[in-house]
């Protein structure tokens, strides 16, 4: 299976504002892979989610997110037992919006019927957990809705430099491997 014009990753999204309202319940700000659930049976892989970074300065007002508003990336579904996309990233400054508001979930492998596919006979054909991180907050989240996978996520950076943070949020089959 290969990419075609419905297979495609999230993209990259980067919001610098002074404040960001968000106003409703469901998604408000979204980078999703494709193709999204219900697309098509027509064997197809998913993308990856996209990436998001929104910083707020908040030098003239404060930000408002109505409860149930939400920023996501999601991974694109597999359907017709393609494999799904990763989960996406989401970075957020100065913004102290919790887990609860955001969601990066990987993206499922469907069968032909539309359901999921939970047979890892053949290894798992779910898409690689997304990554929340919120530095105002000291979060990293990786896997927050626990979706079964054994795709791995790396965090990695500058050798001079040691990477911290207050909560480390981890569910399910999520793991970090030196």
């Amino acid at each position: 299976m290969s990419g075609d014009s419905d297979t495609w990753g999230g993209g990259r999204l980067i919001i610098i504002v002074d404040s960001l309202k968000l106003e409703g319940k469901n998604e408000k700000i979204a980078a999703h892979g494709y193709p999204l659930k219900g697309a098509s049976n027509t064997p197809k892989n998913g993308g990856s989610g996209g990436y998001i970074y929104i910083k707020v300065n908040h030098k003239f007002q404060k930000s408002t997110i109505e409860a149930g508003a939400m920023i996501t990336a999601n991974g694109g579904y597999g359907v017709g037992g393609g494999l799904g996309g990763a989960g996406g990233i989401i970075v957020l400054e100065k913004l102290t919006l919790t887990s609860e508001y955001v969601t990066a979930q990987p993206g499922l492998s469907l069968l032909k019927n539309g359901s999921i596919d939970s047979s890892f006979e053949s290894g798992c054909k779910h898409g690689a957990p997304g990554l929340f991180y919120n530095p105002d907050l000291d979060i990293l989240s990786l896997n927050k809705e626990g979706t079964f996978t054994n795709r791995r996520v790396y965090l990695s950076g500058n050798s001079s430099k040691i990477f911290s943070v207050k909560t480390l949020d981890m569910k399910n089959h999520t793991r970090v491997v030196l």
